[in-house]
């Protein structure tokens, strides 16, 4: 059986983290680059803020 992942670039600040993790496969967590900061890196990683 074959498989995709599929990958969605998170915690950048667009407000959709919650509903991509219930989608996705896995996941790239911006940690202050591009548009992401701690806080958004850290609501992604742990599901709160």
């Amino acid at each position: 059986m074959k498989q995709i992942d599929l990958n969605a670039d998170i915690g950048e600040g667009a407000g959709n983290d919650e509903q991509l993790l219930d989608i996705i496969s896995s996941a790239n967590i911006a940690c202050g680059a591009h548009a992401g900061d701690e806080h958004n890196a850290g609501y992604s990683k742990n599901g709160q803020s």
